[in-house]
């Protein structure tokens, strides 16, 4: 199992309201798995992304990254887990601007002082699809092109997990196919979850969970639970 979220709960107090985000969540993960998380606005998806890579913590319930008890950790032991073990990939790109690409799909690797750090990053972009923009600062990019040297940096440690928030929230129909079509392939050997509205994450999914007010549910008849991956 590369990651287990058991009976996850995690509530926020607004003045005299209390919002329970999570409610009771548990969610596995293999490597090898692309999982799929779904559901409206406000139905605590992002929240248990959160609370599953590390981000937040629950106010009940455990994350077990291989096995290992994130809660046991210290926030120091927890941010190295997190650089090292677990890939990120948001809606909006976090790249530096400037560094280049290159530098900034490096960096994971450089702060732990790798000597493989250049090679390492090189061949993230390669896998990626925009090895050739290496030496160009992010800003000169593609929402496309940065989102695609996002991912490789969330890969370049070889995380036993990937989180996506959103992956393709700010691209364009064709970039955002390719994005799934990317974590897809990612998830042949490293457990992947994806959070997303997008319609057509589903399709590459082995398995999709629905949320709504912070439960897993099962869908209304017209939203199936998995759909036949395109191949």
């Amino acid at each position: 199992m590369a990651l287990a979220g058991l009976g996850l709960t995690r509530t926020f107090h607004q003045g005299e309201t209390t919002v329970r985000a999570v409610d009771g969540v548990s969610l596995t993960v293999d490597a090898g798995e692309l999982v799929v998380v779904n559901g409206p606005s406000g139905s605590g998806k992002s929240t248990l992304l959160h609370l599953l890579g590390g981000l937040d913590r629950p106010d009940a319930g455990r994350v077990l990254l291989e096995g290992e008890d994130l809660s046991r950790l210290t926030e120091r032991q927890l941010a190295l887990v997190r650089r090292r073990r677990i890939g990120f990939l948001l809606q909006f790109f976090s790249l530096l601007p400037t560094l280049t690409v290159l530098e900034n799909v490096a960096l994971p690797l450089l702060l732990d002082g790798a000597s493989h750090a250049r090679a390492r990053a090189e061949e993230a972009l390669r896998r990626t699809g925009v090895a050739q923009r290496r030496a160009h600062r992010p800003g000169t990019l593609s929402g496309g092109e940065q989102q695609r040297a996002a991912l490789a940096r969330a890969i370049v440690t070889n995380p036993a997990v990937l989180l996506a928030d959103e992956p393709t929230g700010s691209l364009d129909s064709a970039s955002g196919q390719r994005i799934f079509e990317l974590l897809r392939e990612v998830a042949a050997d490293t457990g992947v979850i994806v959070v997303s509205h997008d319609p057509r994450a589903a399709g590459y999914a082995d398995r999709v969970v629905h949320l709504a007010d912070g439960r897993v549910v099962v869908p209304e008849p017209h939203a199936p639970l998995a759909s036949s991956r395109p191949r």
